[in-house]
């Protein structure tokens, strides 16, 4: 259970909205909520993954990667695409019994230093170099189905996980069109962006991406 440490900052929204990205994409990260505490304020609320309550230290990239490739390849298409610089390996948890899941989202999407959802747009054409692909030796083979897969429906999958979004009062329809073009825009070009941020290629061509003018949001 966490609550937002400072004003501004979406935690609840951008783990809430990750979270149910991720689930329909097939990305193993744990089921959440929100969830009210005390003094009337709200929190992220989600399961541990574990076995018989026992938690499990950061995992070795590495070793994920050469256990889980499929599913590692997932998570890091799928970070890429919701602009999270922040997975670290204390953000996943690996064990063979339990297998391999992502968890923390709250630095994705704008982050803890921008609360303006129009701010989304500054982004939506970047990529980032993933933390960890000096330590995972990412092939193209590995990431092609899954940057496939949100170039097909990832539109279409951000459109109703924001909806549900409203529906819970995380965001307003004009942060919810920010938020929409945004995602849109990155799967789009989602190839491109995993290619970069993923160091598929040792000098990817042509960056910042092409694919046509930014659509601004309507109001």
């Amino acid at each position: 259970m966490k609550a937002p440490r400072k004003a501004g900052h979406a935690l609840i929204l951008h783990e809430f909205l990750a979270a149910r990205l991720a689930n329909s994409l097939g990305i193993p990260v744990p089921f959440g909520e929100v969830s009210d505490v005390m003094n009337g304020r709200e929190a992220w609320t989600s399961a541990v993954a574990g076995r018989t309550g026992k938690f499990y230290g950061p995992p070795d990239l590495s070793e994920v990667y050469s256990k889980e490739p499929h599913i590692m390849a997932g998570v890091a298409v799928f970070d890429v695409w919701i602009y999270n610089p922040d997975r670290v390996s204390e953000n996943l948890v690996w064990h063979p019994n339990i297998g391999l899941w992502a968890i923390d989202h709250e630095g994705a999407f704008l982050g803890e230093h921008r609360s303006d959802p129009a701010e989304l747009k500054e982004l939506a054409d970047q990529g980032f170099l993933y933390p960890g692909r000096k330590a995972i030796p990412f092939k193209p083979e590995d990431c092609s189905a899954w940057t496939k897969l949100i170039s097909r429906q990832g539109a279409a999958i951000a459109a109703h996980a924001l909806d549900i979004c409203h529906t819970r009062a995380l965001l307003t329809l004009d942060a919810k069109a920010h938020y929409l073009c945004f995602l849109e825009r990155r799967a789009q070009n989602i190839a491109k962006l995993v290619e970069y941020s993923l160091e598929l290629r040792a000098h990817p061509e042509s960056f910042p991406l092409p694919g046509g003018a930014y659509t601004e949001p309507l109001h």
